[in-house]
């Protein structure tokens, strides 16, 4: 697993993904993997999971980043930081288990903080999956159907 936060970008400002992507590209642990112009385009790059982190607009044209994460709720999630305008939809975001929210214009401090919650959740998710490979491995053991036949009748005829 790589150590970059793999990210996407969704906003339908250009001076927006900009300004955003600028802050990022600074930040060692984050590598900037797309940019979304739109919900709909957001979605499909989404739904190949190939995305650690996600920076959502709220308010854009077709399908809204509440919209967006609400379909791709039940799918492989990424974490989610919205970028936006409009403080009123804050506690929608939060429902929709977001990391955070960020109001624009975006302060780098905020911002700061906002990765730091990132990492925390990124490296617990990385743990986990490799906890949960470790556990797979040893039960495939146990079951016989690994490297080694740790059953019983294995065992009398040693």
């Amino acid at each position: 697993m790589s150590n970059k936060i793999r990210t996407l970008l969704v906003d339908d400002e250009p001076l927006a993904l900009d300004y955003l992507e600028g802050l990022l590209n600074s930040d060692a642990d984050v590598s900037v993997v797309g940019r979304c112009k739109n919900g709909k385009e957001a979605l499909r790059v989404l739904r190949d999971g190939m995305v650690d982190l996600v920076f959502m607009d709220v308010q854009m044209p077709v399908m809204s980043g509440l919209e967006v994460i609400a379909e791709i709720q039940a799918e492989s999630m990424p974490m989610v930081v919205f970028a936006t305008a409009y403080d009123e939809f804050a506690c929608p975001a939060f429902e929709l288990n977001a990391v955070d929210y960020l109001l624009k214009p975006i302060d780098p401090q905020r911002l700061t903080m906002a990765l730091q919650r990132c990492r925390e959740r990124f490296v617990s998710r990385v743990l986990m999956a490799e906890k949960n490979a470790v556990v797979g491995a040893l039960n495939q053991l146990r079951s016989g159907n690994g490297w080694l036949d740790w059953s019983a009748e294995s065992q009398s005829q040693a």
